[in-house]
C-alpha cells in the first residue's frame, strides 16, 4: 500500500490526464483528492524515530507519539507486531523514567504477543525484560521461565530471530552472577547455532560463536574455546571480513597462550597481525603486539618483550580515536615489569612513573591506577627511596577498597612488609604480616605464602631470634618445593593438552586449505563456477569410479582372506591331530614306563626271594655235619657275582629310566650318596625294609637305620609320611 499516493501514482494520473476517457478522468481526479488527504500521514518509521526521541522526556509529547503510532500500525498486515512494539517503546520509557516494576509488565506483555518476526526484534524484548524483572523481583524463578513462558514467546518466529533468542538466554546465564549457569547456557548457544545453521546466516552465526567462545574462554575450558574460535574463523573467511578473520585468529592465539602452547599461539597472533597492520589497525595492532610480549616474556625473551610492548606503547600514543588510559598504561607497566625481571630499577621505575602520569586522566580505572601506585612505591623502596614509598604506600591503603581482587590487596600487604623490613621499621613489618594472615590467610597462592614466610623469616633474623627465623626459612622452603611440584603437575597437563591438540592440527591445516580454496572459488567468473561444476561431475565420476575399483580390490581382499582362513583351519586341524596323536603317545609312553617300572619291581622281588631261599640254604648248610672250608665254599658259591650282577643291571635299569628323577633328586639334596640314590630308587618302586634288607643281604635293622637316615638327608620330620609318597611326589 503506498503511503504517499500523491506522489506514488503521479505516472499513472499523468496517463489519463490527457486520455479522452471523462470518466478515467473524474476517477483520477477523485483519488488525487484522497491522495492529497494522505500525503500528511506519517510514516512508521517516521514515527518510531520521534518515539525514540521523546524516550523519558515528557509524557504527554510520548503519549501522542505513541497514540498515532497506535492508530497507524492499525492498516499493517502485522498488527501483533506493532503492538508488542506500542509495549516495548512503553517499556523503555517506564525504565528511563525509573518504573522497574511498570517496564518489566510491558517487555513482558511484548514478548508473551506471538507474531512473525524476522529481524530479531522479540530478542531485543527479551532482553530488556529480563533485565528489568530480575532488578524488582528477587524470587523470579529463570528455570520456570525458560521451560515456560520463554519457549511460548519463540512461536512463530523465523529461525534468525529463534538463534537471537537463545543467545540472549544464554547470554543471561553466562553474565548475570545470580543466575549463572554455564552448563545451561552451553545448551542454549548450541541451540542458537543449529536455529543459524538452518538458515545459513553466516553474521548472526559468528556472533553466537563469539559469544560462546567468551563463556568458554572464561570457564577456562581453553581447548572448547580454541575448537569454537576456529569455526568463527571458517565463518568470517565465509564472509570474507579481514577484520573478523583477524579477530578469530587472535581469539585462537589467546587460547593456545592459555593453554602454554606459546608456539602455536605466536603463530596465529602473527597471522592476525599481518591483516591488522594492512588494514591501519592501530589499537588491535598494538593489543596483539602486548599479547606477544607477554609470551616473550613468559619464554624469559626480556629484550624482545620489552621491545614489543615499546612497540605497543607507540602505536596506543599515537592513537587518534578514543581509547581508555587504562589501556595506555598498561604497555609501561609491563615495560617496568620487564626492567624489574632484569634488575634494572632505574629503567623500571622510569616506566612505571609514565603509566602512573597516563592512568591519573582515567577518572574510571580506579583500580589499575592503585594497582600501578603500588608498583611504583615498590620500586621507590627498592631504590631506597622509603619517604616517597611510604606516602604511596599509604595511599594505596586508604583506598584499598577500590582494587577488585583479593590477590592485587594480598599483594600490597606483601609489597608494604618487605617495604618497611628494607627501611628497618622491624616491629611496623611484624604487625602488617599479621594482619596479612588475618584477613588473607587461607586464601593466599604460593608465591604470595613464599614471600609471607620470607618476611616473617626476616622479620625474626633481625630480632636475633635464630631458632624462630629458620622455622619461617623450613616453611618458605616447603612452599618453594610445592611450587615445584605445582609447576611439573602444570607441565604435565600442558603436555597432554599439546597432544590432544596436535592431533587435530593437520585436520584444522586441511580445513583452512579447504576454506582457502572455497574463497577463491567465490570470487570466481561464472565461467570458472561452469568449470568447477565439470570438474566436480568428473570428480564423482572418478569417485564413482575409485570406489568400484576399491569394491573390486575389497573383494579380491575378502577372498584372499577367506582363503588364508581356510589354509588356517586346515593347518589348525592338523595341529589337533598332531596334538591327539602327541596325547595319545604320551599315554602309551606313561603305560609303557609303568610297565618297565612294574617289571623292574618284579624283578628285585624276584632277586630278594631268590636271595631269601638262599639265606635259608646257607642256614641248612651250616647246620650240616661238614668241614668249616666245605662250608664257605658253598656259601661263596651261592652269594655269587652273578647273583649282585643281576642286581646291578636292575638298578642301571632303573636309572637309565628314570634319569630326570634322579637330576631332579640330586639337584634338590646334593649332599645325597650313589647308596642313598639307590636306597630311594627302592623305596620308590614301593619295597618294603624286609624286601630291600633281603636284596641287599643284610638285616632288616641295618635298613631301617639306612632309611631313618635317609629321612633325615631329605628332611622328612613327620612319621606319617612314608618314603615311597615322599619321593613319589618329587617325580
Amino acid at each position: 500500500m503506498c503511503r504517499d499516493l500523491s506522489v506514488k501514482c503521479l505516472p499513472f494520473k499523468l496517463l489519463y490526464l490527457f486520455s479522452i476517457r471523462p470518466i478515467a478522468y473524474l476517477v483520477i481526479l477523485l483519488i488525487s483528492v484522497i491522495s492529497i488527504g494522505n500525503s500528511q500521514t506519517v510514516s512508521l518509521d517516521t514515527l518510531e524515530a520521534r518515539i525514540k526521541k521523546h524516550l523519558g522526556a515528557n509524557q504527554d509529547s510520548f503519549s501522542f507519539y505513541i497514540n498515532k503510532y497506535t492508530q497507524d500500525s492499525r492498516q499493517s498486515n502485522n498488527p501483533k507486531l506493532y503492538e508488542a512494539k506500542i509495549n516495548y517503546f512503553q517499556g523503555q520509557h517506564a525504565s528511563k523514567t525509573n518504573n522497574l516494576s511498570e517496564a518489566a509488565s510491558y517487555f513482558h506483555h511484548a514478548l508473551l504477543l506471538e507474531f512473525h518476526d524476522t529481524c530479531c526484534f522479540k530478542g531485543t524484548v527479551l532482553n530488556q525484560y529480563l533485565s528489568n524483572i530480575t532488578k524488582v523481583d528477587t524470587s523470579f524463578n529463570i528455570d520456570a521461565f525458560l521451560n515456560g513462558e520463554f519457549i511460548s514467546s519463540k512461536m512463530r518466529l523465523d529461525n534468525n530471530a529463534k538463534a537471537n533468542m537463545n543467545m540472549i538466554a544464554a547470554n543471561f546465564l553466562r553474565d548475570n552472577p545470580n543466575y549463572r549457569n554455564y552448563d545451561l547456557a552451553k545448551t542454549y548457544y548450541e541451540a542458537a547455532i543449529k536455529d543459524a545453521e538452518k538458515e545459513k546466516l553466516s553474521l548472526q552465526f559468528y556472533e553466537i560463536h563469539l559469544a560462546y567462545y567468551l563463556m568458554l574462554y572464561f570457564q577456562e575450558d581453553y581447548l572448547g574455546a580454541i575448537e569454537i574460535a576456529k569455526k568463527r574463523l571458517e565463518i568470517a573467511h565465509k564472509l570474507d571480513n579481514n577484520y573478523i578473520i583477524a579477530g578469530s585468529l587472535f581469539d585462537i592465539g589467546l587460547g593456545y597462550k592459555s593453554l602454554s602452547m606459546y608456539e602455536e599461539s605466536i603463530k596465529y597472533y602473527y597471522q592476525a597481525l599481518n591483516i591488522w597492520e594492512n588494514m591501519d589497525s592501530d589499537l588491535e595492532t598494538a593489543y596483539t603486539y602486548n599479547n606477544i610480549a607477554l609470551i616473550e616474556s613468559e619464554l624469559k625473551n626480556y629484550d624482545n618483550s620489552i621491545n614489543l610492548f615499546e612497540h605497543a606503547a607507540a602505536l596506543m600514543d599515537n592513537f587518534s580515536g578514543e581509547i581508555h588510559m587504562g589501556n595506555r598504561a598498561r604497555p609501561y607497566l609491563n615495560i617496568s615489569r620487564q626492567y624489574v625481571l632484569l634488575d634494572d630499577l632505574p629503567n623500571a621505575l622510569d616506566n612505571i612513573e609514565k603509566a602512573y602520569k597516563i592512568i591519573l586522566e582515567d577518572d574510571n580505572n580506579e583500580g589499575l591506577k592503585y594497582i600501578i601506585l603500588a608498583n611504583m612505591a615498590e620500586l621507590q623502596s627498592r631504590q631506597k627511596r622509603y619517604s616517597e614509598a611510604e606516602k604511596n604506600f599509604k595511599l594505596c591503603f586508604e583506598n584499598i577498597d577500590k582494587l577488585d581482587k583479593n590477590s592485587e590487596k594480598r599483594s600490597l600487604y606483601l609489597d608494604y612488609t618487605e617495604h618497611l623490613l628494607r627501611a628497618g621499621n622491624y616491629q611496623e613489618a611484624f604487625k602488617y604480616c599479621q594482619k596479612l594472615q588475618s584477613l588473607y590467610g587461607e586464601d593466599m597462592d604460593l608465591e604470595s605464602k613464599k614471600r609471607y614466610f620470607a618476611s616473617l623469616k626476616n622479620y625474626y633474623q633481625s630480632k636475633g631470634d635464630f631458632k624462630s627465623a629458620f622455622k619461617y626459612l623450613e616453611m618458605e622452603t616447603e612452599v618453594m618445593k610445592e611450587s615445584l611440584n605445582f609447576s611439573k603437575i602444570e607441565s604435565v597437563k600442558t603436555a597432554g593438552l599439546k597432544y590432544q591438540l596436535q592431533k587435530q592440527k593437520s585436520d584444522s591445516e586441511i580445513e583452512v586449505k579447504n576454506l582457502e580454496r572455497e574463497v577463491e572459488n567465490n570470487k570466481s567468473s561464472l565461467t570458472q563456477r561452469i568449470y568447477l561444476l565439470l570438474v566436480i561431475l568428473l570428480g564423482l565420476s572418478l569417485i564413482g569410479i575409485y570406489f568400484y575399483f576399491k569394491d573390486r580390490e575389497k573383494n579380491k581382499i575378502n577372498a584372499i582372506i577367506l582363503e588364508k582362513n581356510k589354509y588356517l583351519n586346515e593347518v589348525n586341524h592338523q595341529i589337533e591331530a598332531s596334538n591327539h596323536k602327541l596325547i595319545k603317545l604320551y599315554e602309551e609312553l606313561s603305560d609303557q614306563k609303568l610297565k618297565l617300572e612294574s617289571e623292574l619291581k618284579s624283578k628285585l622281588l624276584y632277586i630278594s626271594n631268590r636271595n631269601k631261599v638262599l639265606e635259608k640254604m646257607e642256614s641248612k648248610i651250616l647246620s650240616l655235619d661238614l668241614p668249616q672250608i666245605e662250608k664257605r665254599k658253598i656259601n661263596n658259591l651261592l652269594k655269587s657275582s652273578e647273583n649282585n650282577q643281576l642286581y646291578e643291571n636292575v638298578e642301571d635299569e632303573y636309572l637309565i629310566m628314570n634319569k630326570d628323577f634322579v637330576d631332579i633328586l640330586l639337584k634338590k639334596y646334593p649332599t645325597l650318596t650313589p647308596n642313598n640314590v639307590k636306597l630311594c630308587i627302592l623305596y620308590k618302586l614301593g619295597l618294603s625294609n624286609k624286601e630291600i634288607a633281603q636284596l641287599k643281604f643284610t638285616k632288616t635293622e641295618s635298613v631301617k637305620v639306612a632309611a631313618s637316615r635317609l629321612r633325615k638327608t631329605l628332611g622328612i620330620e613327620n612319621q606319617d609320611i612314608t618314603l615311597f609318597a615322599f619321593l613319589n611326589n618329587i617325580g
